[in-house]
């Protein structure tokens, strides 16, 4: 309700407005005005009868009626006079939806408390329990909700909404920008100004006491006038909501994040792996990036680079997964009127990403290079095409249509150099003249080198929408920033293999494992090896054979029963989980004299280490592998702050530092997802292949990677599991040595907290049998499903179709089945009746609801839609859809299910109406409304 209002908003209180320059009160109240909001404007200050020519209000209590938004813009004494919270609780009383707070308060903001109750606050501000939930009860208000404090506003150009303190002179356009620096903001603003560049909106979200990063990313991802979302962050207020918000808002438009030096992976070491949180930061930098590049966002570590390709976006075409299809690389064709500037470009594109000039950059087709032989302006015709100094504007612009209309994929970056003998400015019009004639379907980028004779045609271009760029090693960097982009879409909407049917997880065997070792030893939260082994192998993951020896005299007898050579480590999980550098691992023993000795070597070189020094728990005897041919691999679990679970992979190395070696991916992670994690750990050098062995079977440890995943997701107590090294060889991974650490178990896992992304809701699986005693199962849709959903769409009647989609749409492609298949299980669920047949699943229906995002009801409400093929209708499929749905929305606390159907569609409202729903017929909109009170 909120977002509407400041769309749709009438009135603007400003609390604290002042006659004063110095004061943010005096700025705030002119930039409104001044930025040409139409609605009525309420100045508030007891100390002023006329402020800024307008007549002021002493209080709100004076107000002629109730403002939409509240700007408040006190200083510390002000507030002092004027209790902030007890403001806050008029606001809300009076019915306003958003209340801005551009100061930081010297107390904590909740209603009906008075800071004189507060005792030894700083003047920091720190958010108390009641505005740090997310629900609205939580909060104590009912109908307003609160940015800031320390905000610098909130400016949103189509409305003519300037609430802050952002420069009158910002544009209208197409880029939203969320920030949590005031600097940043700044910075971004006045680069906007000069550049030309236009917002939807531009929010700064000071400390985030109410409206979250991730709330306001979620609104933004359905905002229309908004193309592109720039993050400046510094933190993430919940990982779970974030990466909902994230994943939304990239499927849908390109976001980009510049990440500030806490966001940043610095160097730690193997032995600090448990405090992975650099500086001031709330999650793992590492981890953030996973993060980012699983929602399908961009990341940038410097403003520069991310400003580069925000012009592009700014003031060019947007990508276009559907335009690129499954050849989603756009080879690059650069025009110069110079060899020079053209190499420069050639070798900023080799430098940062060396195989794109090999894999296809020089390749022009037979058409166009036939054409282009016969150019009379052209001096060399390859990529790049280098042209005469002195040709023409009708020149240009005839290569250009030859180019679109030969070539039309190409993205061509056209570079000029100043030249005597061609006017600018002319060249530059008629450049955006035929870019617009071609109505924007030309994939054009231009760089103008030069500053001052180049001013007009930078105008040029921008108020044709052509990325033009300053130097063309910028125009570069943008073009290789867009591919990766795409080329990351692409590859999160692949479609996963299945895993292999013979992988029978056990979660409840695990558990059981984990429950008695924490009864066990309730002080010890570190598993020993055996019991570590055995929970791996509940999910498929083998080790290398171990047994427990309680005496050295014993561990030699395990040693003949093993067979040598063995290994002989010291059993001591929670004080040594790294036994090697105490001396507590002792390799390659071929005999039992060896092993006793080894032993007693052992515990000489622990009585160094008092802490360390310990045998009371024995010792583990394992099997020796010949390692000769195979590779060492660590993954490394560990329970992030903000993001939970994190799988961290790398090259497995005695002198291991996390952020130098690894990389990190978020659970779940099904095939697609694995091997792309595996890819970019060899691109990173965190994985190598060595000349003498064979290769890492990149497969199996995907299947490896997979397995470990469901391993993390269904036993949440697990805070830390440490695989150092799985020893992979060309055709199987072996566990060589495992630490976990676990929390106490819990009870109830379904919600699964300990993961920012919901994983695969296994438990709602359902077995039935049809009236003709066909067995079905009706369990949620997940991506692997996406080749038999594609039948299913290919096999659905034209009436089915029509009845779907109120109109004729055509077969879905891929990334419109990937949308319908890979669900964010927090914002939605689909629910498909599928043939009891694994091997070969059928696809029989498929019922779906989208959560709706209501602030008052914390997304209280969900749509559905629903439709079966046509030869499985009249079996009560659709019932048992529905009735399935309505469970799930039940357990997910929704209060009201809701569908739309056409006026003819007798089937679908005599089954709504029978399940309990309240069926409506308006015949002017031509439909049938469905509404089930939950």
């Amino acid at each position: 309700m909120w977002f509407r209002t400041l769309l749709s908003a009438k009135s603007i209180a400003v609390i604290g407005a002042s006659n004063d320059p110095q004061h943010s009160g005096y700025h705030v109240l002119y930039n409104i005005r001044e930025y040409g909001f139409k609605g009525v404007v309420y100045p508030i200050n007891p100390n002023f009868k006329v402020v800024q020519t307008m007549a002021c209000f002493a209080n709100l209590s004076n107000l002629p009626s109730s403002p939409d938004i509240a700007i408040i813009c006190n200083d510390h004494q002000a507030q002092e006079q004027q209790n902030l919270n007890t403001t806050l609780t008029q606001l809300d009383k009076m019915a306003c939806s958003l209340a801005i707070i551009t100061h930081n308060p010297p107390h904590d903001i909740s209603p009906n408390v008075s800071p004189n109750n507060s005792s030894n606050v700083s003047n920091e501000f720190k958010v108390t329990p009641k505005l740090s939930a997310n629900s609205k009860s939580a909060k104590g208000f009912q109908n307003l909700r609160i940015l800031g404090p320390c905000s610098t506003g909130w400016l949103a150009p189509w409305q003519r909404l300037n609430l802050g303190f952002a420069p009158n002179s910002i544009k209208v356009g197409n880029i939203a920008v969320i920030s949590q620096s005031n600097s940043i903001s700044s910075g971004l603003l006045d680069w906007a100004v000069n550049r030309q560049i236009g917002f939807s909106h531009f929010i700064n979200l000071g400390q985030s006491c109410d409206l979250s990063l991730s709330e306001v990313l979620a609104h933004l991802s359905q905002d229309s006038k908004t193309q592109t979302i720039l993050l400046c962050l510094r933190s993430i207020d919940n990982g779970r909501k974030f990466m909902s918000a994230a994943r939304t808002a990239a499927f849908a438009k390109p976001v980009l994040v510049l990440k500030t030096r806490a966001m940043q992976a610095q160097p730690i070491s193997y032995n600090t792996i448990h405090n992975v949180h650099p500086d001031n930061s709330n999650v793992d930098p590492l981890a953030f990036d996973a993060a980012v590049k699983r929602a399908g966002m961009l990341s940038f570590n410097n403003l520069q680079a991310l400003l580069t390709y925000a012009e592009r976006l700014a003031h060019g075409k947007r990508p276009s997964l559907q335009a690129h299809g499954q050849q989603h690389n756009k080879p690059l064709l650069i025009i110069s009127n110079g060899w020079g500037v053209a190499e420069l470009a050639m070798t900023a594109l080799n430098q940062q990403h060396p195989q794109y000039e090999k894999s296809g950059l020089a390749d022009l087709n037979s058409p166009l290079t036939q054409s282009l032989a016969n150019h009379p302006s052209i001096r060399l015709a390859s990529n790049p095409i280098i042209l005469k100094a002195a040709t023409q504007p009708k020149d240009y612009i005839s290569l250009l249509k030859e180019i679109h209309s030969l070539q039309p994929q190409a993205t061509v970056l056209l570079i000029h150099s100043p030249q005597y003998q061609v006017n600018n400015q002319v060249l530059a019009q008629a450049v955006a003249d035929w870019f617009v004639s071609s109505k924007g379907k030309a994939n054009l980028m231009v760089n103008w080198l030069g500053e001052t004779s180049n001013l007009a045609c930078r105008t040029i271009f921008a108020n044709a929408n052509i990325s033009a760029f300053r130097t063309p090693e910028n125009a570069v960097s943008a073009f290789m920033q867009m591919q990766s982009y795409i080329e990351n879409q692409v590859m999160l909407q692949q479609t996963p293999e299945a895993i292999p049917t013979d992988i029978q997880y056990e979660p409840n065997k695990a558990e059981k494992i984990l429950t008695q070792a924490w009864q066990q030893n309730k002080t010890n939260n570190a598993l020993n090896p055996l019991d570590c082994s055995a929970m791996l192998a509940c999910y498929g993951m083998q080790s290398v054979p171990c047994l427990f020896a309680d005496t050295i005299i014993n561990a030699a007898d395990k040693a003949e029963a093993l067979g040598y050579p063995v290994a002989l480590k010291v059993n001591n999980p929670q004080s040594m989980p790294y036994k090697a550098q105490y001396g507590g691992v002792q390799l390659d023993l071929q005999n039992a004299m060896q092993v006793i000795n080894a032993g007693e070597k052992m515990m000489q070189q622990l009585q160094a280490h008092p802490t360390k020094n310990t045998t009371e728990h024995g010792f583990i005897v394992q099997k020796m592998l010949n390692r000769v041919s195979s590779h060492e691999i660590r993954i490394l679990v560990k329970r992030d702050n903000t993001l939970g679970s994190v799988i961290y992979l790398g090259q497995g190395a005695y002198e291991w530092q996390l952020h130098r070696d690894a990389i990190a991916a978020l659970p779940p992670l099904n095939s697609a997802l694995a091997h792309n994690f595996i890819n970019q750990a060899f691109e990173q050098g965190k994985l190598r292949d060595h000349h003498s062995v064979y290769p890492i079977d990149r497969h199996s440890l995907a299947l490896f990677l997979c397995q470990l995943s469901q391993f993390i997701i269904d036993q949440p107590s697990i805070t830390t599991l440490d695989i150092n090294p799985l020893v992979a060889d060309k055709s199987a991974m072996l566990v060589l040595d495992v630490n976990i650490q676990i929390n106490e178990p819990k009870l109830d896992n379904q919600q699964h907290a300990h993961l920012a992304i919901q994983p695969y809701p296994s438990q709602w699986q359902r077995k039935i049998k049809l009236p003709n005693q066909q067995d079905i199962i009706i369990r949620p849709i997940r991506a692997e499903d996406e080749p038999a959903h594609r039948i299913f769409d290919q096999h659905m009647s034209n009436e089915d179709r029509y009845k779907r989609y109120f109109g004729n749409i055509p077969k879905l492609d891929h990334f419109a089945l990937a949308r319908l298949t890979q669900l964010d299980y927090d914002q939605e669920i689909a629910f498909i009746a599928t043939t009891n047949t694994p091997a070969n699943p059928t696809t029989l229906g498929v019922v779906r609801a989208q959560f709706a995002n209501d602030n008052a009801t914390n997304k209280s409400m969900a749509e559905f839609a629903i439709v079966i093929q046509q030869n499985f209708q009249g079996l009560g499929l659709s019932k048992s859809l529905m009735q399935l749905l309505i469970d799930y929305c039940q357990s997910k606390q929704i209060k009201t299910l809701k569908g739309v159907t056409m006026l003819d569609n007798h089937q679908m409202a005599g089954l709504a109406k029978s399940m309990g729903f309240t069926v409506t017929r308006d015949f002017d909109a031509g439909e049938i409304s469905m509404v089930l009170m939950l």
